[in-house]
């Protein structure tokens, strides 16, 4: 599913942004704390995770998979959606550790 697929791709790419961000203020000894909405989306992650993998037969909970799949999905959008906003308003926030580098 070309979806999953996009949202997923989205998820990495941000964290991959954050970490190198992170290490940037690092070595400036700067130490970033997360924000309300990072952890709204990382709810979020969680929630698609668990229920694709009950969607998947994982927990055994047969005859419930399509719901639990359709729950994952919908989950995984939220996400998505939720990791781009985090991660603009992360990079915003802190926009001070791009200026010290210069």
């Amino acid at each position: 599913m070309i979806y999953a697929g996009i949202c997923v791709a989205i998820i990495l790419a941000r964290e991959l942004i954050v970490s190198g961000f992170r290490m940037v203020a690092a070595s400036a000894g700067l130490v970033l704390a997360a924000d309300k909405i990072g952890k709204v989306k990382t709810t979020f992650q969680d929630i698609c995770i668990a229920t694709l993998l009950a969607g998947a037969g994982f927990f055994g909970l047969a005859g419930a998979e399509r719901v639990f799949n359709g729950i994952g999905i919908v989950a995984l959008g939220i996400a998505a959606v939720l990791t781009v906003w985090s991660g603009i308003s992360y990079i915003v926030k802190n926009r001070e550790v791009l200026k010290e580098k210069q």
